[in-house]
């Protein structure tokens, strides 16, 4: 999934397209959207919107008719993710705490921030530029493992399932568009080598997430 982050700041946005046609010969990447975040361009975000402001976190803002252009532009080669009502019910004591602590902004940020939750939780990655959106889950009850470059490069070459130089060069090209990168769900029971027959550890995987530790690519 691509964060919003991505798709607002000027800087970013023609790099995440440009990534989305490069590697959209592959059957094999798909990539979504947060349904309520489309839904917002769509029908008029403003740049005084709390979660708009959210998303940008001080860069330069890309234009709303630019946004509006390029989603509707690629729609074929992106997919809109709502969750099916099982999964909000499955995850709904993570939307309560996420609500509370996001009292403060609008319900739709919550919303799109349950979305990608959802997705993080049910699907495995989604890509960043800004750290927020994880701190959120965070805040709300998530479990944060965060890794260094040459573990999380292990582990995401074993999700991306390719041989090692289409791997290397698959995550070289997802690096030069996002900062964060997370992975969760059922991912990690497979790169982590957990045993789902584990059920203790249920509530415990329910939550957890690995990410990238970008300062660690500076070393």
């Amino acid at each position: 999934m691509i964060d919003p982050s991505l798709i607002v700041c000027s800087r970013t946005i023609d790099k995440v397209f440009h990534l989305i046609t490069e590697l959209s010969y592959d059957k094999k990447y798909k990539f979504y959207l947060p349904k309520t975040f489309v839904y917002l361009v769509r029908e008029e975000i403003a740049y005084d919107k709390t979660y708009f402001k959210f998303f940008l976190d001080k860069a330069v803002p890309a234009s709303l008719n630019t946004i509006r252009k390029l989603i509707v532009h690629y729609s074929e080669l992106i997919t809109l993710f709502e969750p099916s009502f099982e999964q909000k019910m499955k995850h709904q004591g993570f939307y309560e705490i996420l609500s509370l602590k996001l009292r403060y902004y609008t319900e739709n940020l919550t919303q799109i921030l349950f979305e990608e939750w959802i997705f993080l939780q049910e699907y495995s990655i989604i890509i960043s530029r800004i750290r927020k959106t994880f701190s959120k889950f965070i805040d709300a009850g998530g479990i944060c493992i965060q890794l260094g470059e040459k573990a999380f490069n292990t582990l995401i070459k074993k999700s991306l399932k390719k041989a090692a130089y289409q791997q290397i060069t698959t995550l070289d090209k997802i690096r030069s568009v996002s900062k964060w990168i997370a992975i969760g769900g059922p991912e990690i029971l497979m790169l982590l080598n957990i045993d789902m027959s584990l059920s203790a550890l249920g509530s415990f995987l329910s939550k957890v997430f690995l990410l990238l530790d970008p300062s660690s690519l500076q070393a």
